[in-house]
């Protein structure tokens, strides 16, 4: 990643909840997770600032507290672009994390030479709406996820033609 990145600026959540029991703070992390947000240390996350993320950080809030727990949230810029660059890092690792499974899915397709055409379209929507998920939370347009995206797109063409071709 270029190391000129322009400034961003983040929400941050602190919290703090009750030891046990342990179901709440799952819960916390789980929810914390389903947006996409990275543990800067314990019960501290980060996410890029966008207002629907401020939106859900303010709920959150509010439920931890209301489960017995304290909480903050914080929009934030960084003092410099090297935590800038090492936030955005941590995002586009997690990202192609998420598109690692997929692409487990796309090689076996590719070495089979697709799955039987009567798996293949449930199959397909399974692995589109996987894919939907991971970059709904690929906030920066990381580039594994571009190439996740055209490799299933010539799946998809591929499995059209295909199909195109058993109609006539």
């Amino acid at each position: 990643m270029d190391s000129a990145v322009s400034p961003c600026s983040w929400l941050l959540l602190i919290y703090v909840l009750p030891a046990h029991p342990s179901n709440k703070r799952v819960y916390v992390w789980r929810k914390l997770k389903q947006l996409g947000a990275i543990y800067l240390v314990d019960s501290v996350s980060a996410l890029p600032y966008t207002e629907r993320h401020r939106e859900h950080l303010q709920w959150i809030a509010a439920e931890i507290v209301e489960m017995g727990g304290t909480a903050m949230y914080w929009q934030a810029n960084s003092l410099g672009p090297q935590q800038d660059v090492q936030l955005r890092r941590q995002f586009e690792e997690q990202a192609a994390e998420r598109y690692t499974s997929i692409t487990k899915v796309l090689e076996q397709w590719e070495v089979a030479a697709h799955p039987p055409h009567a798996e293949a379209e449930d199959a397909l929507r399974r692995l589109m709406m996987q894919f939907r998920l991971a970059y709904a939370q690929d906030f920066f347009h990381s580039t594994t996820g571009a190439i996740v995206h055209d490799r299933l797109e010539r799946l998809l063409r591929a499995e059209f033609v295909e199909e195109r071709e058993d109609e006539a």
